[in-house]
């Protein structure tokens, strides 16, 4: 048993290592959207429903992995299977990559590679509290969890063109706080309302170069034929402060069906709802033609998708299980009127999203040491970008458990595992927590 352990252990350590440091030296691609144009970009992508603890993260963030009082926002029906109060606490501390040109070669000389250049940070956050109460067939829950991270480092592109920025840095969060009740119909069946309300701060910094591109009409093209890029001369550089200060609401919906002995099935539902921006915007015009500062403070509103996530789980021994989520992201009906940013039209592809996961109990002789849970997951993600660099954001997880008296011990790693070629943006993220049951 100790060895299991030891070996668990070892294993995560290496792969949230190897997650952090893949090399990028001989890594080339055209220059993308993402951490340039998509203000508000989610640290690990746009398809979350919160923060999971980290046993389900360990699990491929499934939902059925999730049975504290972090289900409140996920699926409240699964607050029902608790039989005594709980509390739980957990962290997260995430590596956020991005690569970059460090030096744009112009079109007529694209034979000529730029070299690749890496930025990151470091975040921590206490990402989730929270308590769940059982009354006779009703539990109750009330939870802080982190919705969203947004923090880009200090991205120095040396693009400078094409409405990218040379430099563009963000960061800020998006807190709630929920309470949910859940309701045991039967032995087999379940349901659960939620309501949450979010808040939350982002700023943000760039800064970039306007150019101008030299066209010809040559005969036989239908079009202008561009020649070149250049620069404005004298050169001019345009600054942005844009400080956003965010808050919604949303509701949750969950129900959970028993078929069988070693079946289980579950259904979440979060409608639509707006994120509402109270945006203040500051443009600074430095060199070539003097131009007075710019101010902009307006309410904006963003509009998030429908999300529809059935959930399974099947035992086939007493001590292991295996789950899975399908999630459906309505991304086809997002709107914005942020209007710092004209490039958000781009999310427009509604989504299917894959979670899988797997867990191993294994008792232990220890006394007060109850149990050791192996677990392992695999997420893929689909990003909702609807032009040609659309990819996916895939992820292996690994975890483990254990369970000391009426105190549970929980850590999990989150690897990016997308092609490096694929995008710039990665997010690596190591999780600890710890739940008490009385």
């Amino acid at each position: 048993m100790k060895k299991a352990f030891l070996t668990t252990l070892v294993l995560c350590f290496f792969a949230f290592s190897f997650g952090f440091s893949q090399s990028t030296d001989k890594t080339y691609f055209w220059p993308g959207l993402e951490e340039y144009v998509f203000h508000m970009l989610p640290a690990g992508g746009w398809n979350s429903l919160g923060t999971f603890s980290p046993g389900s993260t360990a699990m491929g963030e499934t939902l059925f992995s999730s049975r504290g009082s972090s289900s409140g926002y996920l699926n409240p029906a699964f607050l029902a299977d608790l039989g005594r109060p709980q509390m739980s606490m957990s962290f997260r501390f995430t590596e956020n990559n991005y690569k970059t040109y460090k030096d744009f070669i112009p079109l007529y000389r694209m034979n000529v590679r730029p070299e690749t250049t890496a930025f990151s940070r470091n975040t921590h956050y206490l990402d989730q509290a929270g308590v769940a109460l059982p009354f006779g067939s009703w539990v109750v829950a009330a939870n802080y969890f982190l919705f969203q991270e947004y923090n880009i480092p200090d991205v120095k592109s040396g693009i400078g063109w094409s409405g990218f920025p040379d430099k563009a840095r963000e960061s800020g969060d998006l807190k709630g706080i929920n309470v949910a009740a859940a309701h045991h119909f039967s032995p087999s069946f379940s349901m659960g309302f939620s309501v949450s309300y979010i808040f939350g701060d982002i700023s943000r910094f760039q800064v970039s170069h306007p150019y101008y591109y030299i066209l010809e009409n040559r005969p036989g093209e239908k079009r202008p034929v561009l020649v070149e890029i250049q620069t404005l001369l004298p050169l001019s550089t345009i600054s942005e402060n844009h400080s956003l200060d965010l808050k919604g609401v949303f509701f949750g919906f969950g129900l959970i069906f028993k078929p069988g002995e070693n079946w289980q099935m579950g259904l979440s539902l979060r409608p639509p709802f707006e994120i509402r921006i109270k945006a203040d915007m500051k443009t600074s015009y430095e060199g070539g033609v003097k131009r007075p500062d710019e101010f902009v403070s307006d309410d904006f509103y963003t509009k998030q998708p429908f999300v529809a996530v059935a959930s399974f789980l099947y035992k086939p021994i007493p001590q292991m299980g295996l789950t899975a989520d399908l999630g459906y992201w309505g991304w086809g009906n997002f709107s914005t009127d942020f209007t710092s940013s004209s490039y958000y039209y781009y999310l427009g592809k509604s989504i299917i999203k894959l979670n899988l996961g797997a867990s191993y109990a294994i008792e232990l002789p220890f006394g007060i040491l109850k149990e050791l849970s192996v677990r392992a997951g695999y997420i893929y993600d689909p990003q909702p970008y609807d032009y040609d660099e659309s990819f996916s954001r895939n992820f292996v997880c690994a975890g483990f458990s254990l369970k000391m008296g009426c105190v549970s011990l929980e850590t999990a790693a989150k690897i990016s595992v997308i092609s490096p070629e694929a995008q710039r943006f990665k997010a690596n993220q190591l999780r600890v927590g710890a739940a008490l049951t009385f």
